[in-house]
Parts: structure tokens; sequence; C-alpha cells
């Protein structure tokens, strides 16, 4: 083994490492958007005269999950730290068989390429891109692509997760998914439970 591909494979781990937490955080902001517009949420902050900070936050966890998810696919320069660099560094045959060799190794390295595959050519991808490049990260007029619906956004995001944690699994950063643990997938539900819409339990019957 090489020191430049003893190198890479660092790079490669310190890739995934980041994507893992990545993942955690892209699956927290999904569900911490769909919860806001469930259970009468929405209802119960405008009646606080909370509305408005409400939304505020909306478009903030909104513009967050946008620059996480599109900067996974950005072209990988010099000290980058994104899942395309580990995409690209993956392609040098001793990089690549370091993680291969491990048991599982090979298929968990297939089982990342195709889901980069998949998402990288996705036709929801530019939409993503459009949307951050014109109305979060940077403004401005908007080109003839048009910016992802609420669903296509929140869906894409879900993909991408789930790419991120497909490279955690070919480093070992993860051994098990990112929806299995309960401190992930049940954290957005407690965070708005005190904005919930009250209801009334039904009178028992004597």
């Amino acid at each position: 083994m090489t020191r430049s591909s003893s190198h890479h494979a660092d790079t490669v781990r310190k890739v995934a490492g980041q994507a893992l937490s990545d993942a955690v955080e892209i699956t927290i902001l999904t569900e911490l958007i769909k919860k806001q517009n469930s259970d009468g949420i929405n209802d119960e902050l405008n009646k606080a005269e909370a509305g408005r900070a409400a939304g505020v936050l909306r478009n903030a966890l909104i513009a967050r999950l946008v620059t996480i998810v599109a900067r996974a696919y950005a072209p990988a320069k010099q000290g980058d730290l994104h899942v395309r660099v580990a995409k690209d560094l993956l392609k040098d045959n001793v990089t690549r068989q370091i993680f291969t060799s491990i048991d599982g190794g090979k298929e968990r390295v297939s089982d990342f390429e195709i889901r980069w595959n998949n998402c990288n050519g996705d036709h929801r991808r530019p939409r993503v891109n459009e949307f951050r490049d014109k109305y979060t990260a940077h403004l401005g007029e908007p080109t003839k692509i048009e910016p992802p619906t609420y669903k296509e956004l929140l869906e894409f995001a879900a993909a991408t997760a789930e790419l991120m944690e497909s490279l955690a699994f070919v480093t070992l950063a993860a051994v098990n998914p990112v929806k299995g643990d309960p401190d992930v997938t049940e954290c957005a539900d407690k965070f708005w439970q005190p904005w919930k819409a009250a209801t009334s339990e039904p009178a028992a019957v004597s």
C-alpha cells in the first residue's frame, strides 16, 4: 500500500464520518419540517402570536436542509470533504481495495456507488441546486430550471441521507441504520410536542 493510497483511505474515512453526521441532521431536519405541518402545530403557534417566528424557523430549516443536500454532489476541490470526494477517491484501485477487502466490503462499496449514481443522476438534483443558488446560499434571478416542490425536496433529501449512510457503512463509521435510532427519529416529535393542538378525551361512559 502506497503512502498516497493510505492518505486517500484516511480522507474517505473522514468524509464518511462527516457524511454520517450529515445523514443524522438531514433526517432530523426533514422530520422537523414535516411535523410542523401536522397536529395543529401551526395553528397553536399562530394563537400564541408566534406564527411569524415559526415561519422564519421553517425557512431556516429548509435553507439548512438544501445546503447539506446540495453540497454532497458539488465538484470536488482540494481540501473538500463532501461525499463526491470519497466517491472520486474510491476510483483508485488500491484505495478501493482497502475497503473492499473487509468482510462484506465489496457489497457495501457497490451499494454506495449504485446509490451515488442514482442520486447524482436524479432529475430532482438540479432543481435542488437551483433552489440553493437562487433562493438560499445565493440570491439571483431564477433560470428556466424549476425549483423542487416541497415533496420532491424532502424525498431527495431522504435519498441523500441514505447515500451518506451507505458511505458510512463502507468505512464502518456506522453499522446500524440512522432510522433505527429512536434518539434521531423521535426528537423532532418531542421538539414540537408542546405546540401540538390539545385533544379532549371522550367522556367515560358510566
